[in-house]
């Protein structure tokens, strides 16, 4: 741990300071009083966890550089900065937040994620906050989102989110009018245990058969899901997957409603058009769409439903549909 309650870190003569925090354990950085100065460059080696707090890493005119696989913790209300004297690090040389490192906001009051969140691509985010954090820009990981607990919001401007990795839930997410994408070449889930309201979704998968995968709480969508390339599995029993919006499954996309109507009662609601250009699918007896509100298209294509309720039958357009 480095704990600074006074005095002055600096250096002298020609040279510089390199001061690297390794290891595997979390280190605590604290600076409640003290100077640092000159050239003093700090790195975070892969694998090293630093946990800021609401602290300060300021005074030097070195260096800062978060490596692939390390991770930084911040309770700062401004998160992570790239430049100026805002944020956890505030060194007045070049900040460098590598693609692949990890993020953890940890703050009881509200904060923003700053800049330095997407300077380039981060692996895993975790929002471990009693408050609320919001996003700074538009922001894509490669890795896992966690929300352990507190509120990730994608800010009144809508920041949209791309992910490769797995969409947990434990505490609250405020979609805003934002777009959610999944991505990448493996199988993910949307799971934790709070349901998560989405605005807009893509599953934009490296093939048709990766899937994405909905099995702990059923989610909702106020805007339009679209399913360019993959399989997005919905597989909750806890409540209804409610979309109120347009749904588009494209040629390589596939639609999954593997919940037993007979048994769990759930169903799945639009309360847009229904596109399928591409594949529905059920691995159970019976799967329940239902479609709501007036003059929808339903277009089905060479997929079959296996059960379809209208709940307001006018002005539907019913397209090739097969039950």
């Amino acid at each position: 741990n480095i704990n600074i309650t006074g005095g002055t870190i600096t250096e002298t003569g020609n040279g510089t300071v390199q001061l690297n925090c390794n290891g595997t354990s979390e280190q605590i950085y604290t600076k409640t009083a003290g100077t640092i100065s000159n050239t003093i460059n700090v790195s975070i080696l892969s694998n090293a966890i630093v946990n800021f707090g609401t602290s300060i890493l300021d005074g030097s005119n070195g260096n800062f550089i978060l490596q692939s696989d390390a991770t930084i913790k911040t309770a700062h209300a401004q998160g992570i900065s790239i430049t100026g004297a805002t944020g956890s690090v505030q060194v007045t040389g070049t900040r460098t937040y590598s693609a692949g490192a990890n993020y953890v906001y940890t703050g009881t009051v509200a904060q923003i994620t700053g800049l330095g969140l997407t300077q380039n691509n981060p692996k895993n985010l975790t929002i471990q906050s009693t408050n609320t954090v919001s996003l700074s820009a538009n922001t894509s990981i490669s890795g896992d989102l966690l929300i352990a607990q507190g509120t990730l919001s994608t800010s009144a401007s809508n920041y949209s989110f791309t992910l490769n990795g797995n969409f947990t839930n434990n505490g609250s997410f405020n979609a805003n009018g934002s777009v959610v994408s999944f991505v990448g070449n493996t199988h993910t889930y949307i799971n934790g245990t709070s349901a998560t309201a989405f605005r807009n979704i893509i599953v934009y998968k490296s093939a048709s058969n990766i899937q994405v995968i909905s099995n702990t709480r059923a989610f909702s969508a106020q805007g339009y899901v679209q399913v360019v390339q993959g399989d997005l599995v919905l597989e909750a029993t806890d409540d209804n997957y409610v979309l109120a919006n347009d749904v588009t499954i494209e040629t390589d996309g596939k639609l999954s409603h593997n919940v037993n109507w007979d048994t769990s009662g759930k169903l799945l609601q639009i309360a847009g058009n229904f596109h399928i250009h591409g594949q529905f699918n059920y691995s159970v007896p019976r799967s329940h769409v239902q479609m709501i509100g007036n003059n929808k298209t339903i277009q089905t294509g060479a997929a079959a439903l296996s059960i379809l309720t209208l709940q307001n039958k006018s002005g539907y357009a019913l397209l090739g549909v097969c039950l």
